[in-house]
């Protein structure tokens, strides 16, 4: 319609123009159709202007969704190797907790207690370590068989439920870590000289109907993760179970 109406616009002043000078039809036939040409070739060249102009939107269009899909699948590949890992993780501490355990053997409770430092300063570079036990059926852990135990002060030999920070984690049933430790906390002497634990686990263990037996104190120059506390708390319990048996057969 545009075009139509262009060539109707320029053929309206042709015609007065022929009117007046008596040219010839023939002449402004030629100029008519080359007007008519040159705004075909417009008309073309705008038409193919928007078809390129579409075709490289929905080119555009079409990478985006393969650079996405692309994303998705790298994504979805590390998010496999990630459970992948996370399985054989998962398998080697299966395999380490039982190899550990099956390791925890000792004929008498301090015999036991003696595997038990053993194995987690193998395996966790144990500085220093304290069991506290029960005292018969009262409410009372008096010290036990300790761990290269070696620090400015002695440790407490007994105390009741609910006092200090181990009698704390005792009656609360639960392990306790911690990491900030005070710098006035413990001073360990060691063949490297003196120092600060890292990080402390206190670990109660007990028997059935939540009866508490008794708990340990462990000292690192490391931090533990959560899969060393883990693993850590499997061996008490492992130790819990022998130390009950042990003493059952005692009496």
């Amino acid at each position: 319609m545009v075009a139509l109406t262009v060539v109707l616009m320029s053929v309206l002043p042709l015609l007065v123009y022929n009117n007046a000078f008596r040219l010839g039809w023939s002449y402004w036939l030629s100029l008519v159709l080359g007007l008519l040409v040159v705004l075909l070739s417009v008309a073309t060249y705008m038409s193919y202007q928007s078809l390129r102009a579409r075709y490289e939107e929905e080119w555009r269009l079409a990478r985006k969704i393969e650079v996405e899909r692309d994303s998705l699948r790298e994504e979805k590949a590390r998010r496999e190797e990630a459970e992948r890992n996370s399985e054989q993780e998962r398998l080697a501490q299966e395999q380490k907790r039982g190899s550990i355990i099956h390791e925890l053997q000792g004929a008498d409770s301090n015999a036991l207690a003696g595997s038990y430092f053993q194995i987690v300063g193998r395996e966790w570079e144990l500085v220093q370590g304290i069991e506290y036990r029960r005292r018969g059926q009262e409410e009372r852990f008096e010290l036990g068989p300790a761990y290269a135990f070696a620090s400015i002060g002695e440790p407490i030999s007994s105390f009741a439920l609910g006092e200090s920070l181990t009698g704390q984690t005792i009656a609360n049933g639960k392990s306790l870590y911690v990491d900030d430790i005070p710098a006035d906390y413990s001073i360990i002497v060691s063949g490297l000289g003196r120092g600060v634990p890292t990080s402390i686990l206190i670990i109660p263990y007990g028997g059935a109907e939540e009866a508490v037996w008794g708990a340990f104190e462990l000292a690192f120059f490391r931090p533990l993760s959560e899969d060393d506390r883990m693993l850590l708390e499997a061996l008490t319990r492992a130790y819990a179970a022998a130390f009950i048996k042990l003493t059952s057969a005692k009496e």
